[in-house]
């Protein structure tokens, strides 16, 4: 991380707010193409334009159209799972 962006997150935030916003952020599923990435990018925004000062360039993509070297995002979302255990012994939690 560049010395400028700790200079910014010092300046604008303290510990316990940078603390809070990750604990935030990490709610989010931020797989490549969900809902989750897009709201978690939204929350970004929207934390950033509360602060004054702050020059905010939004930039909408769409899923399906190459840009540059990216390649299209196949959009998708997880509706159900489940968690295995693998050792001491296979059992489904």
């Amino acid at each position: 991380m560049s010395n400028d962006v700790i200079n910014i997150l010092d300046e604008f935030f303290s510990v316990q707010e940078l603390i809070d916003f990750t604990t935030t952020l990490s709610k989010f599923h931020r797989i490549q193409g969900s809902r989750d990435l897009e709201k978690a990018a939204r929350y970004i925004k929207e934390e950033l334009k509360s602060l004054r000062n702050f020059d905010i360039n939004e930039y909408i993509y769409e899923y399906n159209i190459q840009y540059g070297l990216h390649l299209p995002v196949v959009g998708w979302d997880v509706n159900e799972c489940y968690v295995e255990l693998i050792k001491p012994q296979r059992k489904r939690l």
